[in-house]
């Protein structure tokens, strides 16, 4: 009984700092599937499969700016995070057609955003396979594109 009466005493010694940002838990950024982006293909999170995604489509009736690649980014990521990507068939898993591939490293290279999403970036990490290659969406499109049209996979 003596050892928790010290330990309450101990704790009620220590004063606060107003000056302190509150602790906090980390969480990751929030990432969704779009419904109407679904019918081009993309990670299904019931049956843990993945469709080809026909980019080239897609972008075409989005109007939106980066939001195919936004689709195929968080296609990626919930794949990824999920144990289901495959690094050595990328392309073929993720995309349609050769050119859907292409069309979206050249979507990526042309993207302004300045930070690249936290959860995106651990799920491409492998596939560019060097941190510096992935830390703008810029320097993703033109890795994923050399390394796998110059066969380094």
């Amino acid at each position: 009984m003596a050892t928790k009466k010290k330990a309450v005493k101990a704790v009620a010694a220590v004063k606060v700092n107003p000056d302190l940002i509150n602790a906090y838990e980390p969480k990751p950024t929030h990432i969704s599937l779009e419904s109407e982006h679904k019918r081009f293909g993309g990670w299904n999170p019931e049956t843990k499969l993945f469709t080809p995604i026909k980019f080239a489509a897609l972008r075409k009736q989005d109007p939106f700016p980066f939001s195919a690649e936004t689709h195929v980014l968080n296609c990626i990521t919930f794949a990824a995070e999920a144990g289901a990507l495959d690094g050595k068939k990328f392309v073929e898993q993720v995309f349609a057609k050769r050119s859907d591939f292409d069309a979206f490293c050249d979507g990526l290279e042309v993207c302004d955003t300045y930070w690249m999403n936290d959860r995106h970036f651990y799920a491409v990490l492998d596939l560019a396979g060097d941190e510096s290659l992935v830390l703008t969406y810029q320097l993703l499109g033109e890795s994923l594109y050399e390394t796998y049209t110059e066969g380094n996979v």
